[in-house]
């Protein structure tokens, strides 16, 4: 059962890389608040303080997540499988779900990931 959610658009540097809303998690965020309450979610958008992998660790020990969502576009996918590993070596149980643009993309690379558990393709 869920009952913690972590959302987290990631990052990685790139010349072009807009600090737009993260209308993607929001809208998910938004959409689980409103028909399951019970689900305690919380967002972190990677791009907006230039986070690395490793500075996920303390959200994850406060927060303690059941599930994290991470969305990605196909210039972030690099970042993705150092996200999903030290979301793994934090606690192997958290079921990690990749979403967005790349996991669209490329569906073959995110399986691929013995780190990540489940590849959601289109909306969602």
């Amino acid at each position: 059962m869920i009952r913690r959610l972590l959302l987290v658009r990631l990052y990685q540097d790139a010349p072009n890389a807009s600090l737009a809303h993260p209308l993607g998690i929001m809208h998910l965020a938004s959409y689980i608040r409103a028909k399951r309450p019970e689900i305690e979610v919380k967002l972190v958008d990677m791009r907006l303080t230039r986070m690395q992998p490793r500075d996920l660790v303390p959200i994850l020990e406060e927060f303690q997540p059941d599930w994290v969502g991470l969305s990605s576009l196909s210039f972030e996918g690099a970042t993705l499988p150092p996200v999903c590993k030290v979301i793994k070596r934090w606690n192997p149980a958290a079921r990690v779900v990749v979403g967005g643009p790349h996991a669209s993309a490329d569906p073959e690379r995110i399986t691929e990931d013995p780190n990540a558990d489940v590849c959601v393709l289109g909306e969602g």
